[in-house]
């Protein structure tokens, strides 16, 4: 039988700390009485948390099936996230989030037809298929890291990018987009579950209605899909995909 493990992110523990500690501690209680083992990890930058999370999951995992899910801590996470997440036989989803500030976009994104990350601007409850994505909330199965070691993308799976790119391009790819670029260069298919929505805590939340007010404010993005920018010599470089 396959076991969960789960962590808990304090990167920016001090947006939100009351609302980010009651649903935390809501989770962990919920996760006790579920059986899951928590791996602790301290306050440190969010691609160094990971990785040290992860390490200690191959540590103490055995089955391939085993799930490692990571929450942020600035997060109002729904009671049942854990379950829910490890619930699916999928080796990687995650929970939808949105951009704490405006536009308050949905943290998922795919390739059009220009080999361009976009995201949507709406979409169907469920898992939705997924070629980045934001990492409030995600399982991972541990064959997902064999997986990755066997094509290459070997430890640290989590990365921050700094191409030399021009200083006006301010391109930085963060850890969640490299790890989904790598889980694509791998095959390894990813979701979103639209379904379960974890806000994102300011001085309110911001969630799937946030966004909706930001478009109807302004009808001008819905003509032009909203993209991601990871430079294409990059994922080359890195990643192994070839144009």
């Amino acid at each position: 039988m396959s076991q969960v493990y789960y962590a808990i992110l304090q990167e920016r523990t001090g947006v939100g700390s009351d609302a980010a500690f009651s649903a935390c501690l809501d989770l962990a209680m919920r996760a006790g009485h579920l059986g899951y083992a928590r791996i602790n990890v301290g306050y440190t930058r969010v691609d160094v948390a990971r990785n040290r999370i992860t390490q200690e999951f191959l540590r103490h995992s055995n089955e391939p099936g085993d799930v490692l899910i990571m929450l942020d801590g600035d997060h109002v996470h729904p009671r049942h996230t854990l379950e829910r997440l490890a619930g699916y036989d999928e080796d990687v989803v995650a929970a939808l989030a949105f951009r704490r500030c405006p536009p308050y976009d949905p943290q998922m994104y795919r390739y059009n037809e220009r080999n361009e990350l976009v995201q949507p601007s709406s979409w169907e409850k469920g898992l939705v298929p997924v070629d980045a994505f934001g990492m409030a909330a995600i399982a991972i199965k541990r064959r997902v890291f064999a997986r990755l070691d066997e094509h290459g993308l070997t430890y640290p799976y989590f990365r921050f990018w700094y191409p030399r790119v021009p200083m006006d391009e301010q391109i930085f790819p963060s850890e969640d987009v490299y790890f989904a670029l790598a889980c694509r260069s791998a095959g390894i298919e990813c979701y979103v579950d639209t379904g379960l929505v974890s806000p994102h805590l300011t001085l309110s939340t911001v969630q799937e209605d946030s966004w909706h007010m930001w478009l109807a404010d302004h009808p001008e993005l819905l003509a032009e899909e909203q993209r991601l920018d990871v430079p294409n010599d990059l994922r080359v470089k890195i990643l192994g995909e070839r144009e």
